[in-house]
């Protein structure tokens, strides 16, 4: 294996001096303050498309991310920045939001109230993505544009989770989004700082400068986001000059990195932004595991004490709640009483007793990224031991959810679900609430035979979503943790805080939660 990388190391070598050679400055050669490309490394698979509404993952974020703004962005100590709204004023029964004048669009056109209406009511109205669920206390007949700077958006119920959910809307322009029709999928239009230049299937996207961005004319001209399916061959890029942000690093190269093994690379985060639970999922409609015994029987097969350490060294933990640690509303008295310890002895003991004294077959989705793969391979290793044979079956993930939703020719699957940490709802009320849980998940699955719990979760998810008491509030988050754990309604294995490799002397960036935004001011030292 070590021979093995020090070959690609040299082959990568080779393959910069040649572009080196070639005089391009993508490569990183020569001085680093004339370097005006930003090169990404994604390892998260090439997005299927991307549309702002439409298509989730980490493929189309990364892009989106630079093209796209929000009215308010979280800052990395959780608080809420404006970004294209300068101000705005919540109320019990509506929102009101003041926006930036003289931000264009990408295509010159001016940001008006009514291109915020227009999101908003697409987001709610038309959307496939899950976001519409996350938005269902505003009214969308009622959203308005009370002058050509002011938009008003009402509220059906009082919902303490709304601003973390308006603040995770990005804002198209109404008028390129219907002249282009199914093309703004591929050429979107936003006011980021970068806007959309060039896709080259399998291969790269790039986007360049807008010059009249509202925040000032970027130092950075061009910005390159490549799809490299192996992560170690990425982290080899980055260390010879091939990428300047490697996004979803190994745990094994974020420890090295900030150990200080790697010479002129850096590890960011910013763990109290957001947080990922890394988690082992059911179909709902496979034989196997919609019977309760069966899921104690794999739940028993986990180690996460050790696998936490060999999934994600150095950035991850166990896990133990529907939500990860950090979150708001996080319940750390199931650290010391989770009920499913693990135990092979007692495993096969509940599989017996749910009739499968011999075990069975069954296959697992997952995608390709590292900390999938590790996880897969153990729990493939540990089920074995109680006579379950688990295949495993690796695919794109935009592939992966569009089957998952069919509840067809699977029984597990490997999915995360992404939290932010000022909101326990963030991701389990499009993820896990029975009226939206149907575009990328299978837990609605769950509730087609399980109406009574399904109920349960819905009531008390409307209930947090409600209560602006922080004390009750925290009680009803306690019970729906409890209520998730002793249903096993997924298992929690470890929660991974979220890491990016960067080149330190690329400055000026922006983060939140690992992730890297290009800035006006970002360049390279």
């Amino acid at each position: 294996m070590k021979t093995k990388r020090i070959v690609t190391l040299l082959m990568a070598l080779l393959l910069l001096f040649s572009l080196a050679g070639c005089g391009g400055s993508e490569s990183g050669a020569g001085d680093p303050a004339d370097k005006t490309t930003v090169i990404f490394g994604n390892t998260a698979g090439e997005p299927g498309n991307l549309h702002p509404y439409n298509s989730i993952g980490v493929g189309t974020s990364v892009v989106n991310r630079n093209i796209f703004e929000y009215l308010c962005q979280y800052n990395g100590d959780n608080e809420l920045e404006p970004r294209l709204a300068e101000s705005w004023e919540v109320e019990d029964d509506g929102l009101t939001f003041y926006l930036r004048k003289g931000v264009k669009f990408h295509n010159g056109e001016e940001l008006k109230a009514s291109d915020v209406v227009f999101s908003f009511k697409e987001v709610i109205l038309n959307s496939t993505g899950g976001y519409a669920g996350n938005l269902e206390s505003i009214d969308p007949n009622g959203i308005v544009a009370l002058d050509e700077y002011t938009v008003y958006m009402p509220l059906f119920n009082k919902d303490s989770n709304i601003m973390p959910m308006v603040a995770g809307i990005q804002i198209v322009n109404e008028k390129a989004y219907n002249e282009l029709g199914q093309d703004f999928a591929y050429k979107p239009v936003g006011t980021g700082p970068f806007m959309m230049k060039e896709w080259v299937t399998g291969d790269h996207i790039d986007l360049e400068r807008f010059d009249d961005y509202w925040g000032g004319t970027p130092q950075i001209e061009t910005v390159r986001i490549r799809t490299i399916n192996e992560v170690s061959q990425a982290m080899i890029e980055l260390e010879t000059g091939g990428i300047d942000v490697l996004i979803q690093p190994s745990g094994e190269d974020v420890t090295r990195v900030k150990n200080g093994e790697v010479e002129g690379i850096v590890a960011v985060t910013d763990p109290n932004a957001a947080t990922r639970n890394n988690n082992v999922n059911f179909n709902w409609l496979s034989p196997y595991f919609s019977n309760q015994l069966v899921r104690e029987a794999v739940a028993h097969c986990i180690d996460r004490e050790t696998w936490a350490e060999i999934i994600s060294p150095g950035t991850g933990t166990p896990a133990y709640s529907m939500v990860a640690a950090g979150v708001w509303g996080y319940d750390p008295e199931l650290e010391n009483n989770y009920p499913y310890e693990y135990n092979i002895e007692l495993a096969k003991q509940k599989l017996a007793e749910a009739g499968y004294p011999d075990g069975f077959s069954c296959i697992m989705f997952t995608d390709a990224r590292a900390y999938h793969q590790s996880l897969c391979e153990l729990l493939e290793n540990s089920l074995g031991q109680i006579g379950i044979d688990m295949e495993i079956q690796t695919m794109e993930l935009t592939q992966q959810k569009e089957i998952m939703v069919t509840g067809e020719g699977f029984d597990l699957y490997m999915l995360d679900n992404i939290g932010n940490a000022s909101s326990f709802l963030a991701s389990l009320w499009r993820d896990s609430h029975p009226r939206f849980a149907t575009t990328f998940s299978t837990h609605h699955h769950f509730y087609t035979v399980n109406d009574a719990q399904g109920q349960r979760y819905a009531d008390l998810m409307d209930a947090i979503r409600e209560e602006l008491d922080d004390d009750k509030r925290l009680e009803l988050c306690k019970e729906l943790q409890q209520v998730f754990t002793e249903d096993l309604v997924w298992i929690p294995v470890n929660t991974i805080s979220a890491y990016t490799l960067v080149n330190d002397r690329l400055t000026g960036y922006f983060t939140t939660g690992g992730d890297v935004y290009i800035t006006p001011e970002t360049h390279f030292e």
